[in-house]
């Protein structure tokens, strides 16, 4: 499967941004993001997106001040070169790539960003987290995103929002980073953001 290295990869990515939190060591993250965009530089933006969020999730969830978020801003600072080296490592071979891509896709309309349009009914994601809800017609751009992280995950999400032990401000921050990816599934302006060079021009069509 194409992007099942990147299903791999990123909890190893993950496992980097960790590094660069609690011992400022950025090495980890350079290799795995910038093996993920060579194998896969698709699926590479994509997890290139999610590891920002993820960052910003771990960095507030232990910066919890003002003081401690000015003492800290380094690591901000790290990430965002780390970011920045991966990128260069991969442009051997995602220069090339977006090169051989340039002028061979649909121009892209901002008017489909902004556009609050839904993919599908909130009840219709709900469904996606359960086996046996796959539908054909979902593999089109318009329809119910493919998901599916197993019910015991759905069971265990369920018991940290209502554990009373875990603080109320870890759970409001992953409350909105779990918001974030349920309104990039659902609402087509923001799925279309991942998405700005799937549309085949007419000049695709003649090849």
């Amino acid at each position: 499967v194409m992007w099942l290295d990147g299903v791999i990869l990123a909890p190893l990515i993950c496992f980097g941004i960790d590094q660069i939190g609690s011992k400022g060591n950025v090495g980890w993250y350079i290799s795995f993001m910038a093996l993920a965009v060579i194998l896969n530089y698709y699926i590479g933006c994509m997890i290139g997106i999610y590891s920002a969020i993820y960052f910003a999730w771990a960095f507030f969830k232990e910066n919890t001040t003002i003081a401690r978020i000015k003492k800290e801003k380094r690591k901000i600072g790290l990430f965002l070169l780390g970011a920045l080296l991966a990128l260069g490592v991969s442009s051997i071979l995602l220069i090339p790539a977006i090169n051989d891509l340039a002028g061979t896709r649909s121009q892209f309309s901002y008017q489909e960003v902004l556009s609050l349009k839904t993919n599908c009914s909130f009840e219709g994601i709900l469904s996606r987290l359960f086996c046996g809800s796959y539908q054909e017609i979902d593999q089109n751009i318009d329809g119910c995103p493919n998901l599916y992280a197993s019910i015991l995950t759905v069971f265990l999400v369920g018991m940290y929002f209502t554990n009373p032990k875990e603080k109320k401000r870890n759970k409001i921050l992953t409350g909105i980073v779990l918001g974030i990816f349920f309104l990039s599934f659902w609402i087509q302006g923001l799925n279309w953001i991942c998405l700005l060079y799937t549309s085949p021009s007419p000049r695709d069509t003649e090849r």
